[in-house]
């Protein structure tokens, strides 16, 4: 009898451990907002291969990515310049398969699952290009004197300097 109670009691022990096991293996999702191009699989990574391509699903289409940050808006490095593949879900409908989207820059608001490359789609908006800032003015100093205009054409700023030795040449 304590030898079945202990072989119970090891098999549980055994399965409790492999179980925790495979959870911890799993992959978590995290919340990204990605944002990049939304280019076919087959003639981005493999153009070479477009003749041979499925008829099904040759015009799968992949995210290049150009930025990507976390939910809190901090970025994440290291996937500028990958590729995802997104979770074939009814919010990625518009952007797996097909023509509509191809090629156009994108913004995914979603989920990644990063060591599988994979990232799940929950929004979808076209990507608006951001205006470069113009730089700001530094402030000027107290008591300083305006810049002077610019030097008329042909005429440069050393014509300017006065000749103050017997060699002619121009002190500064």
């Amino acid at each position: 009898m304590k030898k079945v109670v202990l072989a119970v009691v090891l098999a549980v022990a055994v399965a409790a451990t492999l179980g925790a096991g495979s959870v911890l293996a799993q992959s978590t999702a995290a919340p990204v907002v990605v944002t990049g191009d939304n280019v076919g699989l087959i003639k981005t990574l493999a153009s070479a291969e477009a003749a041979n391509a499925s008829a099904a699903v040759g015009a799968l289409n992949v995210l290049k990515v150009t930025e990507a940050k976390t939910a809190d808006g901090k970025p994440i490095a290291d996937l500028a310049g990958k590729v995802l593949h997104y979770v074939p879900t009814k919010a990625a409908d518009s952007l797996l398969l097909g023509d509509a989207m191809q090629g156009k820059k994108i913004k995914v608001t979603g989920k990644l699952f990063k060591a599988e490359a994979s990232l799940l789609v929950e929004k979808v908006e076209e990507a608006t290009a951001a205006a470069p800032a113009a730089p700001a003015a530094a402030p000027a100093a107290p008591g300083a004197k305006p810049a002077a205009p610019a030097p008329a054409k042909g005429k440069d700023d050393f014509e300017d300097i006065p000749v103050k030795s017997k060699s002619g040449l121009q002190v500064l």
